[in-house]
């Protein structure tokens, strides 16, 4: 009987306690405003739908210009990049000839030269053929004959070579410079076609 009456006084003091810690909570919880009181958030305003589709072409539009664009632009820079290549091989051949023709005078004056001596020692009139006092004359002037005519044999080759070279390199030439005008033509036509500021 005694532990039924505890029990009992337990759950009369558990239930007030209860009821003032939830009548504490309610009167320090803050009070919320009145719905009518809160601001509302002003609605997104959607533009009509003829021009919203405007705006979509545009953005489509601009899109594909920039694409082309940026092809137009890498090849433009590799067509540039072929012409400065083509305008080093020019300057290359073009010096070439310069050199092949520098030479070719200079082998040219000496076989005027060594033809001078040839004939000068077919009419016996040359310098060693006069110096008669020497006991092996006959020899040595054999020897110098074959010295000039063998001296002018090798510029008379050495000439024909240097002909032919510049022959090729001039052919050379003419090709890159065609390469190169028509690498220029192509340029001057990607370059049209970049839209002007």
């Amino acid at each position: 009987m005694k532990l039924t009456v505890q029990r009992t006084l337990l759950v009369f003091v558990l239930v007030g306690m209860a009821m003032g810690l939830a009548r504490v909570s309610a009167q320090e919880a803050p009070r919320l405003p009145a719905a009518s009181s809160i601001p509302q958030a002003s609605p997104i305003e959607v533009p009509p739908s003829n021009e919203l589709s405007a705006l979509l072409a545009e953005v489509r539009a601009l899109r594909t210009e920039l694409n082309q664009f940026a092809t137009t632009s890498i090849r433009v820079q590799l067509f540039m990049g072929r012409l400065q290549l083509q305008e080093q091989r020019i300057r290359t051949l073009s010096q070439q000839i310069v050199d092949t023709r520098a030479e070719l005078t200079k082998v040219s004056q000496e076989l005027d030269r060594a033809q001078a001596d040839l004939d000068e020692f077919a009419r016996g009139e040359h310098p060693i053929q006069r110096q008669q006092h020497d006991v092996d004359h006959d020899k040595i002037v054999a020897m110098t004959g074959i010295e000039i005519r063998k001296a002018v044999e090798q510029r008379q080759k050495r000439i024909q070579e240097l002909r032919t070279q510049e022959a090729n390199l001039s052919g050379d030439l003419s090709i890159e410079q065609t390469r190169w005008s028509d690498f220029n033509t192509r340029l001057d036509e990607l370059d049209s076609t970049l839209p002007r500021r």
